[in-house]
């Protein structure tokens, strides 16, 4: 009878834990509410949504757009920063430029057609084109080295590709420092 007794209480306390893990793993009543039901749902619809119901109009023409999470600002300097490149290999004995600006300061670099160093008529009509299409820069710095020109780029490729530009403010730092230099 005690081996009876034991048995059946064993079975008994397996039945107590299971029914204790069961009731605590289950989702909270919140009163009889169905607010986490709600919940769900409302989660579910947002995932699987209209992507494209929080975009402007201007959005909503580029199936590519590549922005997301930019702000206006952020879309306008690259826009700006292009511009700018784009005007400044206009000019005569200009193969390629990247611009990147930061606050008041434009970092230039450029590849200029088979010299090493740059005239400084043409730092300044470079200064001077650069200050006419953005009123808010007041410095300019113009390199025409390789390695900067490539670290201007590849910055400006990165804000573009979404990094907010004050990630790069030690790089362009120091990009003004190895310039300065060569250039005040």
């Amino acid at each position: 009878m005690v081996k009876r007794f034991k048995g059946i209480s064993i079975i008994f306390l397996i039945i107590l834990m299971v029914s204790a893990i069961s009731i605590g793993c289950q989702n909270k009543d919140n009163n009889g509410t169905e607010e986490n039901d709600d919940m769900e749902t409302e989660d579910n619809d947002m995932n699987n949504g209209d992507t494209n119901e929080n975009m402007n109009d201007e959005d909503a023409t580029d199936p590519n757009n590549n922005d997301e999470g930019m702000t206006d600002q952020d879309q306008n300097m690259d826009i700006d920063n292009d511009a700018l490149a784009n005007s400044i290999v206009e000019m005569d004995g200009i193969n390629d430029a990247t611009v990147v600006t930061m606050d008041e300061v434009a970092l230039v670099g450029i590849d200029i057609n088979g010299e090493d160093n740059i005239s400084d008529d043409m730092k300044q009509e470079i200064e001077s084109k650069i200050k006419e299409e953005d009123s808010n820069i007041n410095e300019v710095y113009v390199s025409n080295e390789p390695d900067l020109f490539e670290r201007i780029n590849t910055i400006s490729n990165d804000v573009r590709g979404g990094n907010p530009i004050e990630d790069f403010s030690d790089d362009i730092a120091e990009i003004i420092d190895r310039i300065t230099p060569k250039t005040k």
